[in-house]
């Protein structure tokens, strides 16, 4: 071989490696722009694999997996379709669950809530009736049988008298009440007022008398006194009704369950209008009933007129919604029952 024909051998040869190199390189970069197909994701309780497919060859990529139990792997595939780049994700739901036990997503986090509190008799229906004026000094406690809806009246209270303190059917009785209005306050129970509370048990002990009395063939009466600004009484015009005549205690029921609340609270007003009517009437026993203090007097005002005025009068005193040193006193001096009513 001449000299002329290894120069063109060797020019052909550096041609045909300097294709091969640029064709290669060529496929090289196809290789890495054509798309990373396959994704590996990994989860909170598992892993998921994604594939795809690249261009010209497969590729691996990388991607997030969802929580609890099986991921899922995500790559991004680039193809170059008339000159643009679409971009898609591909992939896939298979959980790797080997070694693994799938578990379901979670439902939503519950926000902490603390527990019920535990009943109490005194918010279930129950209305607590204390006597702290009892002779052996121990306090007692009982409860109503019954709840009953505001507006109606039915037999819840007491079994016998008036809060449990006894209206016998020989008596003579005046039950003065506080219709001011803080007896339009609820019950703890929630299902009544005071005032409806009040009517209940009036229903209750005029009931307790009219029983007493019809057996007995007694003839013990009574009157109703209500007290706010001012002081009214029931019946107006006859001087006194008796427990043993069914169809008094029966417009006595009603007028009771008539009864609204508003107003002060005039005591000392009231007692003065009792005055007369107790000393012609021969009044014996007073259920005295109120859930506040005087606005017309001050408490020691009262007690000292009470005391000066009715020496022999047995008066039974209920406080409703408080503790009340003045009633307390005023049952203790005259001879009388007193009660907290909560």
């Amino acid at each position: 071989m001449n000299i002329k024909t290894k120069k063109v051998a060797g020019s052909f040869l550096i041609f045909f490696l300097f294709w091969t190199l640029i064709i290669l390189a060529g496929f090289l970069l196809l290789d890495h722009t054509g798309g990373s197909g396959g994704g590996k994701g990994s989860g909170y309780g598992g892993s998921g694999n994604g594939a795809g497919s690249g261009y010209s060859s497969g590729g691996s990529g990388s991607g997030q997996g969802g929580t609890a139990s099986s991921g899922s792997g995500a790559g991004s595939q680039k193809n170059m379709e008339n000159g643009k780049v679409n971009t898609q994700v591909k992939t896939s739901s298979k959980a790797d669950t080997k070694g693994k036990t799938p578990v379901k997503n979670p439902p939503p986090q519950q926000k902490n809530t603390p527990p019920p509190a535990e009943s109490s008799p005194d918010h279930e229906g129950a209305i607590r009736v204390m006597d702290n004026n009892s002779k052996n000094t121990d306090t007692a406690t009982f409860y109503l049988p019954q709840k009953v809806p505001v507006g109606k009246s039915g037999n819840a209270g007491t079994s016998k008298g008036f809060f449990g303190v006894e209206v016998g059917g020989e008596d003579k009785v005046i039950f003065l009440l506080d219709v001011s209005g803080s007896m339009a306050t609820t019950t703890p129970d929630g299902n009544s007022t005071r005032l409806q509370l009040v009517k209940n048990e009036m229903a209750n002990s005029l009931k307790s008398g009219y029983r007493d009395a019809e057996n007995g063939g007694k003839r013990g009466y009574f009157r109703i006194a209500t007290f706010s600004n001012d002081c009214s009484f029931f019946p107006e015009k006859k001087t006194k009704y008796y427990f043993r005549k069914r169809k008094e205690i029966l417009d006595a029921i009603a007028f009771v369950n008539s009864l609204k609340s508003g107003g002060a609270t005039n005591m000392r007003h009231a007692w003065g209008m009792l005055l007369p009517i107790i000393r012609e009437q021969q009044i014996r026993t007073v259920y005295f009933l109120s859930d506040g203090e005087p606005t017309d007097c001050s408490p020691q005002s009262l007690l000292q007129f009470l005391n000066k005025e009715f020496p022999t009068l047995k008066i039974h005193t209920f406080s409703l919604g408080m503790a009340s040193t003045l009633l307390k006193d005023i049952a203790k001096s005259h001879n009388g029952v007193y009660r907290e009513i909560f």
